[in-house]
């Protein structure tokens, strides 16, 4: 009997590099019924000529604008839905995959029907036995969800399948079914907190959402926006804003304002001047969502984040 059709989304912008070395892996996939579809996010280096020889192992599609990571997915994910795939994998194009990614994630899937999105064992690429992502938990409902065995080598501590509050977006696997009921990503999150909102969709439609150990990856953590710089720190303070709005717009308001004001002030006397670029990155978050602005992240900020790196 033929294996049920599996579509993987990969995004790209500007990092065509990435992309190659994650489409190699995705050839040595063992699974016998899988498509491959790159969007590319409006680049504006050489990556769509260099990732169009990648034809007809994958379908490249061009999305003409860099539409954040949320937008630029749903271009993949309504293209695996007009094919009749029954699951869809988004990954980030940073990562290399296991030769058994999708057996061990349909396998899961069948395994538990009333699995809507499952999540992906991921290591560091270049700590290959160190875990970044064992699952997730939440402190309280409107906290985002912390990693599980982040940092651990793996021994084989997080090896049973395990209920998650949050699926990071770095592998999600999610049944067709599942989101022709709850929706597409929210295109509201430029970057950042889409998988925690869609996670969450998935819960409140009862649908399970599931840590599955036998599904492995390796991410070039935070490749996109520079690790922990201004970009990631504004993205990260006007995506949650959104979220709890959506989510928990009482409690999670409230608790979010004393909690990010004392950590700014933390922040500053622990690092002086030289804290300030991600301090005004963050402010910056927090004022762009008060004022309903969902676009890209302004350039000034991107030039804090460039200056702070020549100081250092």
């Amino acid at each position: 009997m033929r294996s049920p059709l599996v579509v993987v989304v990969l995004l790209n912008w500007n990092g065509w590099l990435d992309t190659v070395a994650c489409l190699k892996s995705l050839q040595r996939l063992v699974y016998d019924n899988f498509r491959v579809v790159v969007v590319d996010n409006g680049s504006t280096d050489d990556s769509v000529q260099r990732l169009s020889v990648w034809q007809p192992f994958v379908v490249l599609l061009e999305a003409g604008e860099n539409l954040g990571f949320a937008a630029g997915n749903n271009v993949g994910i309504r293209w695996a839905l007009e094919q009749g795939a029954e699951y869809v994998l988004l990954l980030n194009n940073d990562t290399v995959v296991a030769e058994d990614l999708l057996e061990a994630f349909v396998a899961a899937a069948q395994e538990r029907p009333k699995a809507g999105a499952l999540a992906a064992k991921i290591y560091y690429y270049d700590r290959p036995r160190t875990l970044w992502y064992a699952g997730s938990k939440s402190p309280t409902p409107w906290m985002a969800p912390m990693h599980i065995g982040q940092e651990e080598e793996d021994q084989g501590q997080y090896e049973e399948m395990a209920p998650v509050t949050g699926i990071n977006g770095c592998a999600f696997f999610a049944r067709t079914e599942a989101i022709r009921e709850v929706g597409l990503l929210n295109e509201r999150f430029f970057y950042k907190y889409e998988d925690v909102d869609w996670s969450l969709r998935f819960s409140k439609a009862g649908y399970e959402t599931l840590y599955v150990p036998g599904a492995k990856v390796w991410h070039k953590v935070s490749q996109a926006s520079g690790g922990l710089s201004p970009l990631w720190w504004y993205f990260d303070e006007r995506s949650r804003l959104l979220w709890l709005e959506l989510h928990f717009p009482k409690q999670g308001w409230e608790a979010f304002w004393g909690r990010a004001l004392r950590s700014l002030w933390r922040q500053l006397c622990q690092t002086g001047w030289r804290g300030w670029p991600i301090a005004l990155a963050r402010l910056a978050g927090m004022a762009d969502y008060l004022r309903g602005y969902e676009g890209p992240c302004p350039q000034w900020v991107v030039r804090l984040g460039r200056r702070s790196c020549e100081r250092a």
